[in-house]
Formats: C-alpha cells, structure tokens, sequence
C-alpha cells in the first residue's frame, strides 16, 4: 500500500469509529427505551438497577412527607361509637416478659434521666419527666398516666371496632413508635380523655403542631378513619399556622 493510503486509512477508520460510536449510542438509547416498555429486563439487569436504587436511596436521605401529606392519605367517614368498651383493649401487659408492664416500659424510655426502678418485679419510682402536654416536670412517676394518644375510644370509633382482640390489645400497648403512648400528667390526660383535637388541644402551645402531626401519623400508621369534623380543624391547621410540619419517622420505645 502507498503511503497516501496508508495516511487515508487513518484518517477515514477513526472517522468511521466516531459514526459507529455516535450510531450504537443513539441505538442503546432507543432500545432502552423499548425495552423498559415492552419487555421485562434481564435478572443481572434487574439486580444491577436494584442495587443501584438501593446505594442511591441509602446515601440521599428523602425529604420526610409533611403531616399534610399524609393526612391526605386517610379516609373521612362517620364515625361507629356502638359496643364500646374499654375492656376491649387489654393493655398493660408485659408483651417481652421482663417483668416490666407497659406503663412501666413508657416511663423507663421517657425518663430524662435513668429511672429507678424497684425490684423484684418492675415498678417505676423515680426519674425525671416533662409532660408534653402541659409542660410540667416531675420527678414522682405516680402523678403521671400514660395516655394512648389517639384515645382507645377514638380509635373504636374510627375502625378498631372491626378488628381481632389481639390487633386491639397490640394498639393498646404499642412500643413501635414512641408517639403511641405518652407519658402526661394525670390531670392534662383526664382533660383530654376521649376528645379528639376539635374538642381539645394540648395547653402547651408549643407543642400544638407536633401534637396534631403525632395525631395523623398514629392514625395513618393503624389505618383509622376521621369524622369531617375532625378531618377539617386538623386541615386548617396543617395547611395554616402549623404548615410544613413534617410528619417524621417515629422511634421506638424499647
């Protein structure tokens, strides 16, 4: 070959290669496209894209859904108050067999401060406690209640009526999610009793918005309905002086 054959051949190969190149590019980009559409992905693609999302998801926390948004998830139905019965809902139990029942689980977790606790048995005697509800700090665990913070009645009536016992009396004693069950001074629990937050709000302001997303989340997570009522003081209120607040994930209790 001559040399001006040579000098074409290397210019008009790379030349070639860049169309080639150009050429599978467009054709893996369409194909891919196809692909995703009509036909299911191979399995060492599927676990390609699958371990992918799930580094992408690790290493970028998303955004936490406002109580707004989540509420927007609940359904809006009267509510069925017939047959009610607190005995409906066995709680206090001691679900671990540690010997520590419930209410002594609440205040263990909730204590600033390590409680004591009297042995043998499980009985709370001391620690340090603000109730959220009304702000006051005590440190004598016998003038605090541990309140289902979507009352056993409430939640009757917004759709436990038509649970299992054992779903009623996993309710009544939740540790999964430390909003579930609070501890509160006696007096600020029995103002509130059965009320839901159009017939009663915490006296504590700061606390108002957090109570009413905690309010939403425990609703949302045991899949309980709202009364319209109900359903649109929460609204105006999430979307008014307590918008943007975030409906976050819970911790557990133990």
């Amino acid at each position: 070959m001559s040399t001006f054959g040579r000098r074409s051949a290397l210019i008009v190969f790379p030349a070639l290669a860049l169309v080639f190149s150009a050429s599978c590019a467009a054709a893996g980009t369409s194909s891919g496209v196809v692909a995703e559409s009509s036909a299911a992905p191979t399995a060492s693609a599927s676990a390609a894209t699958d371990s992918t999302s799930s580094s992408s998801v690790s290493k970028s926390a998303l955004p936490a859904a406002t109580a707004l948004d989540l509420l927007g998830s609940i359904p809006v139905r009267k509510e069925t108050p017939a047959g009610y019965a607190r005995s409906k809902f066995r709680h206090w139990v001691d679900a671990d067999g540690d010997s520590c029942n419930t209410r002594e689980e609440v205040l263990i977790a909730e204590s600033s401060s390590k409680a004591q606790v009297a042995y043998p048995g499980c009985k709370v005697v001391a620690g340090d406690w603000v109730s959220a509800y009304d702000g006051v700090a005590v440190t004598d665990p016998s003038s605090f209640d541990i309140d289902h913070f979507v009352p056993l009645k409430e939640a009757w009536d917004s759709g436990a009526n038509l649970w299992s016992a054992s779903k009623r009396q996993t309710y009544a004693n939740d540790l999964s999610d430390a909003r579930a069950l609070i501890a509160v001074t006696a007096a600020s629990n029995r103002s509130k009793g059965e009320k839901d937050p159009p017939q009663w709000m915490p006296t504590n302001s700061a606390y108002a918005c957090t109570y009413l997303s905690n309010w939403v989340v425990v609703k949302s997570h045991w899949g309980l309905s709202m009364d319209q009522s109900e359903y649109g003081f929460v609204a105006k209120r999430l979307k008014g002086v307590c918008a943007g607040t975030a409906a976050e994930i819970g911790r557990a209790h133990v």
